[in-house]
């Protein structure tokens, strides 16, 4: 440093007029509480989850093309595509909970997270789900026994649609 004073820099913020609207609020809830059932995407926690969920996915598209090409009637591997469908599932269920970014702004409210994802990957994340096999299982006279066997045979494309996740999670690891 030359001995030059240091110059500080200040950030004014207006303050929107009585009944302006702009969109952001500065409390996530209505009622000036935070969200109680909200989940930050940047934790750890959560960082781990998608991991976790993502192994999950390419393990079961993995197992279910062996399954498939080799047409494997092991119950050890129908019960390992089963789990990774639980945690599928699961995350499903914390998606309706877990905020997202949106023009740098991380979104808190609930009622803006839910619409958000049934507005976005929801269809997808449902139908990859679809227990297409297991239905066959339950109900062997459901359809024409050739139609619905030919489906619960392709149960590894409802795994491939599973893993479009991986854009996003290869997106947000490569801001880090």
């Amino acid at each position: 440093m030359s001995g030059t004073p240091s110059e500080s820099v200040t950030l004014e913020v207006e303050e929107p007029l009585a009944g302006e609207r702009t969109g952001l609020r500065a409390s996530p809830s209505l009622d000036d509480q935070p969200q109680k059932w909200f989940l930050s995407p940047h934790t750890n926690r959560m960082q781990v989850w998608d991991t976790l969920v993502i192994v999950s996915a390419v393990f079961s598209f993995s197992l279910d093309l062996f399954m498939f090409a080799f047409d494997s009637k092991l119950v050890a591997l129908w019960v390992l595509t089963y789990v990774g469908d639980a945690f599928f599932i699961t995350d499903i269920f914390l998606r309706f909970f877990r905020g997202y970014m949106k023009d740098g702004i991380l979104i808190t409210d609930r009622h803006r997270i839910r619409r958000h994802y049934l507005k976005t990957t929801f269809c997808l994340d449902l139908y990859s789900v679809l227990p297409l096999d297991f239905i066959v299982f339950v109900e062997p006279g459901l359809g024409a026994a050739g139609i619905m066997k030919q489906l619960a045979q392709f149960r590894w494309i409802n795994s491939f649609v599973r893993c479009s996740r991986l854009f996003s999670f290869f997106g947000k690891c490569s801001k880090i």
